[in-house]
């Protein structure tokens, strides 16, 4: 069984709306991978949501505190 490898220098160089896009495309993936019956692919799906994860926490982590909407609490 060969996956289709996570490249993030092809998400890096995308404008913000289309990494974001990719990097849910991909946690959709992983999320699937994880779920499947095969070791490997359940392997794998942990890993990339992980990376996932971590790429979306540094690109878009302080989105939150950046809200367009005027006079919104936010809960940290």
């Amino acid at each position: 069984m060969t996956f289709r490898r996570f490249d993030v220098r092809k998400v890096r160089k995308l404008a913000e709306r289309e990494r974001y896009a990719e990097l849910y495309f991909h946690w959709r993936e992983a999320e699937q991978m994880i779920a499947s019956n095969f070791p490997h692919a359940r392997r794998y799906g942990r890993r990339l949501k992980k990376r996932v994860e971590g790429l979306y926490a540094s690109w878009f982590g302080n989105m939150a505190a950046q809200s367009s909407i005027p006079g919104q609490a936010v809960e940290v």
